[in-house]
């Protein structure tokens, strides 16, 4: 123990048992064995701990002790399998080294790729904690238990709950801003989600969440304003205010903004043409048919 005081690293007592499970053990200088090891791999993972080198710790060596007899399994010929060459020497004649056969390609052990170390991004439900990682979501369960499953799966249960069918989710959408503002609907979740599929940019958050929780064919959004614009929609208005469903449709293609009757979007420069927001409003005919107007283009947006 006197010659412990002082030293830089700990010394830990563990089980050899704990050694077959990779742990990274470079200074262990001394390996017991007092339990009856009967597996070749088992002891190589045990005995394989020890044969680390860390000269810049006084680690050049390790000592074995055996209670059971274990280290017979060195003398068995699996130890170390199938020799590479055998020479046959001749009785009183010196040994000739001859030169080893170079490798195969298969004789060549490759080191693995390593894989950049990804750090989990971290949502809130309610009173969970849904860590993403890669295509799977973690969370502790009311047992303590972590549960890991794949994150598309798991949004496609708990919209199935909150909505009976891809009609109610349909029509919560283009009702209110606010009301998604769930689990779901983050940035971050979402960007999981569409790497599950492979999503195009110009697949918006709609067409994503329909397709993985209802099923839905996703639509692109140039696609979505195509629709609306062969409907007829915006014709019952006059030219001027056309131009403006025109470019809150253009706003919708650019941007994928869910809800266009915000009427800062007005403030923008492409609609000082037609006078400014009170101007534009004034042409709808006042505030609430404005409202109306657009409601009606947020809906054709999103009919079948």
């Amino acid at each position: 123990m006197q010659q412990m005081k002082g030293k830089i690293t700990p010394v830990i007592a563990v089980t050899s048992k704990l050694m077959t499970t990779g742990v990274d053990s470079k200074t262990c200088k001394l390996v017991v064995l007092d339990a009856n090891i009967q597996s070749m791999t088992e002891f190589k993972q045990i005995i394989g701990r020890g044969t680390r080198l860390r000269p810049d710790f006084g680690k050049e060596f390790f000592t074995i002790l055996d209670f059971r007899g274990v280290t017979r399994l060195f003398a068995d010929p699996a130890f170390d399998g199938e020799p590479v060459v055998i020479l046959d020497v001749p009785e009183n004649k010196p040994l000739v080294e001859q030169p080893l056969p170079k490798p195969s390609d298969k004789d060549i052990i490759k080191d693995p790729e390593l894989k950049p170390y990804k750090i989990p991004v971290v949502v809130d439900f309610g009173t969970l904690k849904l860590r993403i990682l890669d295509e799977k979501v973690q969370y502790l369960n009311e047992q303590g238990e972590l549960v890991s499953e794949d994150i598309d799966l798991f949004s496609k249960r708990e919209m199935q709950k909150e909505f009976g069918s891809y009609e109610q989710f349909q029509q919560q959408w283009t009702t209110s801003g606010e009301i998604f503002s769930k689990f779901y609907t983050d940035p971050k979740w979402l960007a999981a989600l569409r790497q599950t599929r492979q999503f195009s940019h110009d697949v918006e958050d709609f067409d994503v969440l329909s397709h993985i929780s209802f099923g839905k064919k996703p639509l692109t959004k140039t696609e979505r304003a195509e629709k609306v614009k062969q409907s007829g929609y915006v014709e019952q208005y006059s030219p001027e205010n056309q131009q403006v469903l025109g470019l809150l449709l253009n706003e919708y293609v650019k941007s994928g903004n869910q809800d266009l009757t915000k009427t800062e979007i007005l403030k923008t420069p492409q609609f000082s043409r037609f006078g400014g927001l009170v101007s534009i409003i004034k042409n709808f005919g006042g505030k609430e048919l404005y409202q109306k107007a657009v409601k009606g283009l947020e809906k054709m947006i999103y009919s079948e």
